[in-house]
């Protein structure tokens, strides 16, 4: 964390416009080093949010959600419901598009699988786009609602299929 703040410290008062601190530093990289656990990869991620919102550049808010993201990833994991929930009202604001599939984790995670259903079901809809980050983050979803409608046992057999058969129909398109 340190290194981190030194170095994003330096980049601001040099004014240098090239980089943002998270590709010179290869941030995911260096978070994926650390223990995957809520205790320790949270005071990493409180830092570089704001480390980006004191940077106050407009570029950086997708950056500044992202981070909201994997804190409520990580929180959710580790059954922080109330802090998972805080970091996802925050990424909101960014209009991330796996906010989606997380949000349905985090009610599935509660044991609320009627909503944890409808946000995907919904949400799916959003990443109808030809870019292929788009339809990668459909897939998912897809594929989401198809393990939940599985792992409920509420639906046909027939309906979960059909699911997992709309899914891979998509894939000739993501190659």
């Amino acid at each position: 964390m340190l290194c981190e703040l030194e170095h994003s410290v330096k980049m601001f008062l040099d004014k240098s416009l090239g980089d943002s601190p998270a590709d010179s530093l290869n941030w995911q990289a260096r978070l994926e080093m650390t223990q995957n656990s809520y205790r320790a990869r949270e005071p990493i991620l409180a830092v570089r949010r704001a480390l980006l919102t004191v940077s106050n550049r407009p570029n950086y808010t997708d950056m500044v959600g992202e981070c909201w993201l994997q804190s409520a990833r990580v929180a959710r994991k580790a059954g922080h419901h109330q802090a998972a929930y805080n970091a996802l009202l925050n990424a909101g604001e960014t209009r991330l598009p796996e906010l989606t599939v997380e949000r349905a984790k985090w009610h599935w995670s509660k044991g609320d699988v009627h909503q944890a259903l409808i946000v995907l079901q919904k949400g799916a809809e959003l990443f109808l786009s030809d870019s292929s980050e788009q339809q990668l983050i459909h897939g998912r979803a897809m594929l989401l609602v198809g393990r939940f409608m599985e792992e409920t046992a509420n639906f046909e057999s027939n309906a979960v299929m059909k699911k997992y058969k709309d899914v891979t129909s998509l894939l000739p398109e993501w190659e």
